[in-house]
């Protein structure tokens, strides 16, 4: 300890290469920085919507026309193989000429209000081949057969 007593370590204001007031300067012009990157980030994200915008859509259209959720919708027509029900409100269909290992080859769909009374009467077997009128499902939701019949090939 005898050596480190004669070791004396003084820094001025000349010696010190920023000023206390230059250090707290380049500070805050980092932060600034940081800040106007993320605000700008932010402002990019805020911009990239998926919804179209008045200027992409061609002359002529309104930009918004009201959505009918009647019966005029276009009904899909399609056929295949009655797998069974799931439950009372839903049935499973094999679609025909679509292979086996194809994920879309067994379909569940919605029974419309009227079918549900209904559905029972109609003497559906599993195997028996079926012609259904259907209106086709949203994003995450199920077609809703409107109308379906036995097939005879």
């Amino acid at each position: 300890m005898k050596g480190s007593r004669g070791v004396s370590v003084i820094i001025s204001n000349q010696n010190y290469p920023y000023e206390k007031g230059v250090c707290i300067m380049v500070k805050v012009r980092w932060l600034a920085g940081l800040l106007i990157i993320l605000l700008c980030t932010w402002v990019v994200g805020c911009n990239n919507s998926n919804e179209p915008t008045g200027e992409q859509q061609p002359p002529g259209q309104n930009q918004s026309a009201p959505i009918e959720n009647d019966e005029s919708e276009d009904l899909l027509t399609d056929s295949g193989t009655f797998t069974g029900r799931i439950d009372d409100l839903s049935i499973e269909i094999k679609i025909s000429g679509v292979p086996e290992d194809n994920e879309n080859a067994y379909r569940a769909f919605e029974l419309s209000e009227q079918l549900r009374e209904d559905f029972d009467s109609l003497g559906f077997e599993t195997g028996d081949q079926v012609i259904f009128e259907y209106k086709p499902g949203s994003e995450g939701r199920r077609g809703v057969i409107m109308e379906i019949s036995k097939h005879e090939n």
